[in-house]
């Protein structure tokens, strides 16, 4: 069923005060926050009417905004806030949207409220049927105007546009001022906090470096470095076999296997009281895992013309975003909020403070875009990024094999670009007191763990790693602790240093082709190692208790 735009001019009651549920703010605080009250309709001006134009004029469309539709039946009940009906008999037919569900974001011109309604058959893709509202202030117009923007009942979908009069609201307190100028990390008192027998303080007492044997390990084949790791200190791992999940002790507790042997899973991640991971031969689901009883919730298909792995990233509540292939995506529950495609294929996935989404394509472009999907801004890229890092002060940093750039989260702007010779040619991570850490490779394949100042980019400290043992990750703490993995091709080389100094605290070697890193809030760590059997492993930032 394919609809026409039709529009209509409707009188509409201007409210005289602002109500929080019709309120659309922007997250970066950037734009004015407005109220969308003129829009609402009520019961002495009847709802939102529209018809069907274009395919069938024996339906109409009927609708309200931040407010439950002023007519209902028993398809239609009281909550709904945009239905389908028969025009002659006027019987309800869907519920394409929920009061309940509504979530506003501010837009340059206006403001996007969507919502989600009943169930919807005629779908492969979505579930559930869903409405969303276009809204463009007008002074010029008293009285709003709306039209069908988009409708397709293949995907489950309407789109209206209110064209009409907005109410202005005082502007947000401004945001946090940025760091200083000379952004310089905080020295310690002493080289090395005491022990205080937590498993997350430093064993050695005077800074001296030791191995540490990490002896508590669990094996598991085929073991993926995009495991993750929950405050309890429980480790979710992508294997060979499914996902592996091991206990705070290092012991295995069971694996959650793939519904066929040939689906193969790319990444998982924690979401509220669940567990998704994104399987198939494509990567074409996400499937949710309850972590009460371990069994699948839903599964969501996504769309994806290609073969592709995926990335995961945990939101708020049991919301995510994830890339496959080009199409980024956002989901709640087994529900898909949004999905957008650019061009090339996703390489990396980030979110800042004010969850804007950041991601790094192969076509050299690095784009942002709000929690609801609307695009924001680009950044270009001298070549593909290999690494993507959100950090404090909603700032950006991306490295690829010629520069690193810094980057306002909020506006897309170039705070400093620096040549990779002298700054990273690897991962990065940012700490809490404005310096970032990252992977530097010299000409002659000498690596260096290298800090930098945020405002600037000038280097404070390095400490040389060794020939051909790049850095594959690194793990910051709030105790100002950075934990990295390096490999030369054949041994892991795990290693503690203080952000703030570059000065040691321990270090072991594993054998090994590769390792990721992982960290919990409650400060937990895991490294995932890869050689032929693999090896997950649970440890603290002094290497918890094997080094005592």
């Amino acid at each position: 069923r394919a609809m026409g735009p039709a529009t209509v001019l409707l009188t509409v009651l201007l409210a005289a005060t602002a109500h929080a549920h019709c309120i659309a703010s922007d997250p970066a605080g950037v734009l004015p926050p407005i109220d969308l009250a003129p829009f609402t309709r009520t019961a002495a001006t009847g709802d939102f009417v529209l018809p069907e134009s274009g395919f069938d004029d024996k339906y109409e469309w009927v609708f309200n905004l931040c407010a439950p539709t002023v007519w209902h039946d028993a398809r239609c009940p009281p909550d709904a806030m945009a239905c389908e009906r028969l025009k002659s008999a006027q019987i309800g037919t869907a519920v394409f949207g929920y009061y309940a569900t509504q979530a506003i974001e501010r837009t340059a011109t206006g403001a996007i409220a969507r919502t989600v309604g009943g169930t919807c058959e005629s779908s492969s893709e979505y579930t559930n049927y869903r409405a969303d509202y276009y809204v463009e202030c007008d002074p010029s117009l008293p009285t709003p105007v709306v039209s069908v923007r988009n409708a397709s009942f293949i995907d489950c979908y309407v789109a209206f546009t209110l064209r009409g009069i907005c109410n202005s609201l005082p502007p947000p307190p401004p945001p946090p001022p940025p760091p200083a100028t000379t952004c310089v990390s905080p020295k310690r008192a002493a080289p090395w906090p005491a022990p205080h027998g937590d498993g997350l303080g430093w064993a050695q007492g005077a800074g001296v470096p030791r191995a540490c044997n990490l002896d508590a390990r669990v094996s598991a084949s085929g073991v993926s470095s995009s495991a993750v790791i929950d405050d309890a200190g429980t480790a979710y791992s992508p294997t060979a076999a499914g996902v592996l999940v091991v206990s705070t002790q290092a012991t295995p507790t069971y694996v959650i296997r793939p519904p066929a042997a040939s689906v193969i899973i790319s990444d998982v991640v924690i979401a509220g009281a669940v567990v998704v991971v994104v399987a198939g031969p494509a990567s074409t689901s996400a499937v949710r895992y309850s972590l009460k009883d371990w069994t699948q919730i839903s599964s969501t298909v996504l769309s994806v013309t290609a073969a592709a792995s995926a990335i995961l990233l945990p939101h708020v509540d049991d919301s995510y975003f994830g890339a496959v292939g080009n199409v980024l995506f956002s989901a709640k529950g087994d529900q898909l909020s949004w999905t957008v495609a650019v061009d090339g294929q996703t390489i990396a996935l980030a979110s800042n403070a004010d969850s804007t989404v950041l991601f790094a394509t192969t076509s050299l472009t690095v784009y942002a875009v709000t929690a609801s999907g609307i695009p924001k801004w680009t950044v270009a890229a001298s070549s593909a990024p290999t690494a993507l890092m959100a950090g404090p002060w909603s700032t950006l940093m991306f490295t690829s094999q010629i520069e690193t750039v810094l980057v306002s989260g909020v506006t897309g702007a170039v705070t400093w670009r620096a040549p990779a010779n002298s700054t990273c040619t690897a991962v990065t991570a940012m700490t809490s007191s404005c310096v970032t850490l990252c992977g530097h490779r010299d000409a002659n394949d000498n690596w260096y763990l290298v800090a930098l100042g945020l405002n600037e980019g000038t280097e404070l400290w390095r400490v040389s790693l060794g020939k051909w043992h790049a850095v594959t990750d690194i793990v910051v703490g709030d105790n100002g602790v950075a934990v990295y993995a390096t490999s030369d091709g054949s041994t892991v080389t795990l290693g503690a240093v203080d952000a703030a100094t570059g000065a040691a605290a321990w270090t072991t070697q594993l054998g090994g082709t590769g390792a990721g890193l992982s960290i919990a809030t409650s400060g937990a760590i895991m490294a995932s190692v890869q050689n032929d059997e693999g090896y997950l492993y649970i440890f603290g930032f002094d290497g918890d208790t094997p080094c005592q």
